[in-house]
């Protein structure tokens, strides 16, 4: 694995939380959808496995920050559908403030090296 692939999965990784509680902020979703949904916002530089944000959503669901329902389709299977709660809205913008804040040095330092 590359240091540039190795930077960008460790990123991905850790801005998960982040993109879950975006997407919830905006309406209910399931894990499908979710993956879904970043990979079209981010035009496919950004892809999770419905696998991989079953940790995320299960340490959110744990702290409160989100809640879960579960909606009988037509077909007869039921799915799980999660909401965003005022304790998830307040750690969206704690990490939206951490993530400009984050990406604004990262600009200074990449400018500055253009010099």
């Amino acid at each position: 694995m590359s240091e540039r692939n190795s930077m960008t999965d460790k990123l991905q990784k850790a801005a998960a939380e982040l993109f879950v509680l975006s997407f919830l902020m905006i309406e209910d979703s399931y894990p499908y959808q979710l993956v879904k949904d970043i990979k079209i916002m981010t035009h496919g530089l950004v892809e999770y496995s419905e696998a991989g944000l079953y940790p995320v959503i299960s340490r959110l669901l744990n702290s409160g920050m989100i809640s879960s329902y579960i909606i009988t389709l037509e077909s007869g299977r039921d799915r799980t559908y999660y909401r965003i709660e005022e304790d998830g809205k307040k750690r969206w913008r704690t990490l939206k403030d951490e993530y400009d804040k984050f990406f604004r040095i990262s600009h200074l330092l990449t400018e500055r090296g253009e010099d």
